[in-house]
């Protein structure tokens, strides 16, 4: 569960579209909506399209994944934990590639 440190890809969070402090009710209620729109049964009676029924189950997965996340409190907190840590290492790196070696030098008047 462990989060790439150099990229912060889409959050579990936004994959369910809630907010980071939102309520469990608030999440499980968007899960429930998004998992009862995406079902794969509910797509195969409605579409004969492949291409979107295959993006369609790779969202309905991601959504899946989300909920098991989000759905657990300790999991939710060690999820935070790491996406916190995460975007703290982003903002550093960018930091780090704004300075120069002569930007760190200082100079002796005396």
């Amino acid at each position: 569960m462990l989060l790439d440190k150099n990229v912060i890809h889409e959050t579990h969070y936004k994959v369910l579209n809630v907010k980071e402090d939102s309520s469990y009710e608030e999440i499980r209620a968007s899960y429930r909506s998004a998992i009862l729109s995406l079902h794969p049964d509910k797509l195969l009676k409605s579409s004969d399209a492949s291409g979107s029924n295959q993006t369609s189950g790779d969202r309905f997965l991601k959504v899946q994944k989300a909920w098991e996340v989000l759905g657990d409190s300790s999991s939710r907190l060690f999820y935070d934990s790491e996406l916190r840590s995460s975007r703290r290492d982003v903002s550093t790196v960018d930091v780090a590639e704004d300075l120069s070696l002569e930007d760190m030098m200082a100079e002796d008047d005396g």
